[in-house]
């Protein structure tokens, strides 16, 4: 190996340079794909749709990179009466509606889990991102018994 510089031609020396720098520009890239970009936020304790409290909306604002965006929302919803009662979930990046579904819970207290996940493709740029839970019919209650542990999540993380 030469230690002598003054024996390599100068296109090889900038031929070196060059490769250098991408090799120092791919480390910062790859540094960057691992940046975890996300958040994540609970409903409220004990939360409720009923006729006086029909919806519920959570959002998360976040900076993209460029890279797809996976939302998720899960949790358990119990029926407050007797007979069935039913929610729809929607995803909104700003004003668009990215999907929806629809959850029933049966008969009173039937511990029905529910979970909805999108993956959305976009450009760089800021994006708010909200999940609604809006009662179709009768009384849903978030969790068991309460407990804040358990309350619905809304994810929102760039892969």
């Amino acid at each position: 190996m030469m230690n002598d510089t003054s024996k390599l031609p100068i296109s090889r020396i900038n031929e070196l340079t060059e490769t250098l720098n991408n090799l120092t520009s791919n480390i910062i890239n790859v540094n960057d794909k691992f940046n975890r970009n996300y958040n994540m936020i609970k409903l409220e304790n004990g939360s409720t749709l009923s006729s006086s409290n029909p919806e519920i909306i959570k959002e998360i604002v976040i900076t993209s990179k460029g890279r797809p965006i996976f939302l998720s929302t899960c949790g358990d919803a119990n029926s407050n009466n007797n007979s069935t009662s039913w929610f729809k979930i929607y995803f909104y990046r700003d004003d668009s509606l990215l999907c929806q579904q629809t959850c029933v819970s049966p008969s009173a207290s039937s511990n029905n889990p529910f979970s909805l996940q999108y993956l959305d493709i976009i450009p760089s740029g800021t994006y708010t991102f909200k999940v609604k839970y809006v009662l179709g019919d009768g009384i849903i209650q978030f969790t068991e018994e309460n407990i804040y542990a358990q309350s619905p999540q809304f994810i929102v993380y760039e892969i």
